[in-house]
């Protein structure tokens, strides 16, 4: 039996067993499989299985099919072990034997859950996990620089006119008041869907609410926002607009003039709670009291100061009983660095308790602060440069960084956090190195090396254990049969040919390696793996056209010519041959001013 093993851009994996010779795959409804991002077409793909074979065509979709980094044209074989990509989702068959179920045990929290699988032929629905609150605050939502809060402006019901700013990272929107922005209507849900600013781009994320959320009329689980987008929550309709773009003029102008200063916190605040109601007579009755009062206090108090009863023997007592004595120095650098320190700027802290135990070395608590700002400064640089190899996909440094920072640190449940995702990610990438290197009996060493990796993260983990046992059966099979091999001459000895695929399992690198760093347009990282496959084999297809694709990516055109005819010398009759002369003879034209 197969099984549909499928991706997304997080690593949250979902695994759909192909039970039905014909499976379409979208976003719209009615498709077997939904993907429900964007950058899937509404009929994207069929996977086809005939007489033990699958395929897989592409059904004019914009954005296209590729199976191991190529666009395919007509349907195409797909086996076990190829890369499928579809928009951000990655695709790949698996074959499992037929065994007694055994339950698994208990899956750690830490890993993502998945979506409980379709073996009736329903629909399956792919949707990314919502990262739930913990606490009473998002640990991860930091401040957003003013000049790229963008916000949401209500354009229906009651509530229209009402705008709300996205000032921080991470914004969950509902309806009761523990949430960021509280749109009290009885058609949203307690937590109806969130917000999320990263690498400059808003997004909404569904919250597995009750009506979903719906942006320009079509329903999504997760969806990036652009200018003017229509997010509809329940019955509420919200317009996102993005930082310094004109808001729409929706709210009253003359009446809102006169109160502008005193409910300007109020209008742009995150949270929307009803106004109350006051009587107009008691309030007026009030304000004129005020004033008298206030003209009485003025007019007395004016009396007094301008008469002649304040004595010059009264003015001087009064002068000699405010002089008090001088404040320690230590004493005000101790409230001021306490007070940096609470702000978590912990280099000014630091220096200003220095200066304090210079003033005065034996102050009162002005050594153990210093310690604990010394620590709080040295986990808040770790944490900075964890969060770096995080953005440069570096698992195993972070892991180790993560480790390094203290328990106690103000950082504690922020690290907690991302060291969760950290984990998962060096165990998942641990692993399908060792799968890989398991598939050469030249690579058994690699893949142990990985799975002890995998079991120093996460000791008791069942996949690296069950692999490791598969590595001892490879290596003792591995031995009997060198044991058993009658011994050649060396003259009868010959050498195999060198296959293109054995570059890639020498070196360890995978493809899917090589077209992530492309996507992610990081080419100096994939010229840098694509180099020590051609030291491995010099004529190698795919690494020759990837790198000329890298070259190009790097604004270094003439590298990649070099390489793209090197391409052809090689590989003629490539699949790829015919897109890659045309490059080449529009390359050479425009070096001879051929427009």
């Amino acid at each position: 039996m197969f099984k549909l093993i499928i991706e997304d851009d997080e690593g949250h994996t979902t695994v759909v067993p192909l039970v039905k010779d014909e499976i379409t795959i979208g976003r719209k409804e009615g498709n077997t499989i939904r993907l429900t991002e964007r950058n899937v077409s509404r009929h994207h793909a069929r996977l086809i299985r005939s007489n033990g074979s699958f395929f897989i065509e592409d059904l004019d979709s914009y954005n296209g099919v590729k199976v191991n980094g190529d666009r395919i044209a007509t349907r195409t074989t797909i086996r076990e072990g190829d890369l499928v990509e579809i928009g951000d989702y990655h695709l790949a068959l698996q074959q499992t034997q037929e065994q007694p179920e055994v339950k698994p045990p208990p899956v750690p929290s830490s890993s993502p859950p998945s979506l409980p699988t379709q073996s009736d032929g329903a629909t399956a629905v792919l949707r990314l996990p919502v990262d739930k609150k913990e606490g009473p605050e998002v640990a991860r939502a930091r401040e957003i620089p003013a000049d790229q809060v963008a916000c949401l402006v209500t354009t229906t019901t009651e509530l229209a006119g009402q705008r709300f700013q996205l000032a921080r990272t991470e914004m969950t929107i509902g309806r009761t008041e523990e949430n960021d922005i509280v749109v009290p209507h009885r058609s949203i849900s307690a937590q109806h869907a969130k917000i999320v600013f990263d690498a400059g781009v808003y997004r909404v994320i569904d919250m597995d609410s009750a009506n979903g959320v719906l942006v320009n009329g079509e329903e999504y689980a997760r969806v990036d926002l652009r200018n003017g987008d229509i997010i509809e929550l329940g019955h509420v309709k919200l317009r996102f607009v993005p930082a310094g773009e004109e808001l729409p003029d929706t709210a009253p102008q003359p009446a809102a003039v006169a109160a502008q200063d005193t409910q300007q916190t109020v209008l742009e605040a995150p949270l929307m709670l009803p106004r109350k109601k006051f009587p107009l007579v008691p309030v007026l009755a009030g304000v004129v009291l005020l004033l008298l009062g206030g003209s009485y206090l003025v007019f007395f108090r004016g009396g007094q100061e301008s008469g002649a009863t304040t004595t010059p023997a009264k003015t001087s007592a009064v002068t000699a009983n405010t002089n008090k004595p001088q404040e320690n120095p230590a004493a005000r650098l101790y409230k001021e660095g306490l007070a940096k320190f609470k702000q978590g700027d912990y280099t000014a802290a630091r220096v200003t308790l220095q200066a304090a135990l210079q003033a005065d070395p034996h102050y009162p608590g002005v050594q153990t602060m210093l310690e604990k700002v010394k620590a709080s400064e040295k986990d808040s640089q770790l944490l900075n440069q964890a969060r770096q190899a995080m953005d440069e996909q570096h698992w195993d440094d972070a892991w180790k960084l993560f480790a390094q920072i203290s328990p106690e640190s103000p950082f504690a449940s922020e690290v907690t956090s991302l060291r969760t995702e950290v984990k998962r990610k060096v165990i998942t990438y641990h692993l399908n190195k060792a799968r890989l290197a398991m598939k050469s009996k030249d690579l058994l060493a690699v893949a142990e090396r990985h799975l002890r990796q995998v079991t120093d993260v996460d000791p008791g983990n069942p996949v690296a254990a069950r692999l490791g046992r598969q590595v001892k059966r490879l290596r003792s099979a591995s031995s009997a049969r060198v044991a058993s091999a009658p011994v050649r001459p060396v003259s009868q000895r010959r050498e195999k040919p060198r296959r293109s695929g054995d570059a890639w399992k020498r070196t360890g690198i995978s493809k899917r390696d090589v077209t992530t760093a492309i996507k992610n347009r990081k080419p100096r990282q994939a010229i840098r793996l694509l180099e020590r496959v051609l030291e491995a084999n010099p004529r190698d297809c795919y690494a020759l056209a990837q790198m000329g694709a890298a070259y190009i990516w790097a604004n270094n055109r003439n590298k990649g010519y070099e390489f793209y005819k090197r391409f052809l010398r090689f590989c003629p009759r490539h699949k790829a041959a015919p897109q890659v002369r045309g490059i080449v003879k529009e390359f050479e034209n425009q070096m001879r001013g051929v427009q």
